[in-house]
């Protein structure tokens, strides 16, 4: 009797065992999965601010070629820094022109002009600078009254 005790006993503990090993197994899969969706929730989040900030300077590049007004980008990105050929603003994780220092995204924007056609490129990269999103941007450049009086 006590020898189909103990047999009862190692059956139980092995049994025991395995469980424990296939709920480790499953809540390991679940864990795995949850880090996943997270990272991916993360980067669908950049991808989207990405692809709001760049088009909204796309959009202030464009009014700025082919509207009458001589307003200069720096009075509608007052945070953006101007060097050689190109422009840089930086943003905080929620999308907002911070300074350099506290940036996590940096939004570069190079200029070349062809004539009468502006050709742009905006890049938006992380605080890593793995590329976000980026954009090329051709605008024509309208022409005056007197350019048009020189042509006919």
């Amino acid at each position: 009797m006590n020898k189909r005790n103990s047999s009862q006993s190692s059956l139980f503990l092995i049994e025991l065992i395995f469980v424990i090993f296939f709920f480790s197994l499953t809540s390991m899969l679940c864990v795995q999965v949850f880090v996943k969706a997270h990272l991916t929730g993360k980067e669908a989040k950049e991808e989207s601010l990405g692809s709001a900030l760049v088009s909204s300077v796309a959009e202030a590049l464009s009014y700025m070629d082919t509207s009458n007004t001589d307003t200069p980008f720096e009075e509608l990105f007052p945070k953006a820094k101007e060097t050689k050929d190109e422009w840089q603003i930086a943003y905080d994780e929620n999308g907002t022109a911070v300074s350099s220092n506290n940036a996590t995204y940096y939004l570069t924007i190079t200029k070349e002009t062809n004539g009468h056609l502006n050709h742009y490129s905006i890049v938006l990269k992380d605080a890593d600078g793995v590329s976000i999103d980026t954009l090329d941007l051709k605008t024509a450049i309208p022409r005056t009254a007197d350019e048009k009086k020189e042509n006919s």
